[in-house]
C-alpha cells in the first residue's frame, strides 16, 4: 500500500473538512481506500491527513488533480507540505 501524508495549518479547521468530505468520492475513483485524520493537541486548526492509495502514482495523480483545482494551494492549505510513503512494515503490539 502507498500512502499520502498532508500536514498543513488551516484558517478554519471545520470549512477545511467540509470541503474535504465533499471529495469522498473523487478520492476513491483516484484509487483512495481510506485516511486518517489528526489534529494537533495545541492548535485544531493543525492538521494531518494520511491517505491510503493503491499505488504511489495514484497518489501523486491525486495530489496533481487537487492542485489543479486549487485546493492544496492558496488560503486553504498555504503550506501544505506533502509526502508520498510506501508501508514498509506493521505489527500489532500485544500484551505481555
Amino acid at each position: 500500500m502507498a500512502y499520502l501524508h498532508v500536514k498543513s495549518t488551516v484558517d478554519d479547521y471545520d470549512a477545511w473538512k467540509s470541503s474535504f468530505d465533499e471529495y469522498h468520492t473523487l478520492r476513491a475513483e483516484h484509487g483512495g481506500k481510506g485516511y486518517q485524520l489528526f489534529q494537533s493537541a495545541d492548535n485544531p486548526n493543525e492538521i494531518v491527513v494520511v491517505i491510503e492509495f493503491d499505488s504511489v502514482e495514484n497518489a501523486r495523480g491525486w495530489t496533481d488533480y487537487l492542485k489543479r483545482q486549487g485546493e492544496l494551494t492558496g488560503p486553504k492549505m498555504p503550506d501544505a507540505e506533502l509526502s508520498y510513503l510506501e508501508l514498509a512494515e506493521q505489527k500489532q503490539l500485544s500484551a505481555v
